[in-house]
């Protein structure tokens, strides 16, 4: 039983190793212009430009980056501040409304 479980996790590891390039998971693409707010960037369907936490603009080239949507938050209470001034339950569901992080807490 344990050559078979051996040979299992040799099998998976020569399997992982080999996976082509393009299945590794590729860094977040940059977004964003000089001056433009979060959102007006490059980026693909299904994510929005997001600003660093502290900046509501993106202001110089390729300053944002881009961040998938989240499909479903849970009901975690950890107030955030976004860049629109509205205080989000937690930071998924600033996330979910497409908004930059201004800081953690109230507004």
């Amino acid at each position: 039983m344990t050559r078979i479980l051996q040979a299992a996790a040799t099998l998976l590891l020569a399997l992982m190793l080999a996976a082509p390039a393009s299945a590794v998971q590729k860094p977040p693409a940059t977004c964003g212009g000089q001056g433009l707010p979060p959102g007006a960037g490059a980026c693909r369907a299904g994510e929005f430009c997001e600003a660093p936490v502290g900046q509501c603009f993106v202001v110089a080239i390729g300053g944002g980056t881009c961040r998938r949507n989240l499909q479903q938050c849970v009901n975690i209470v950890r107030p955030v501040c976004g860049c629109d001034l509205r205080t989000y339950n937690n930071d998924c569901l600033r996330r979910e409304a497409k908004v930059s992080k201004l800081h953690d807490g109230r507004c």
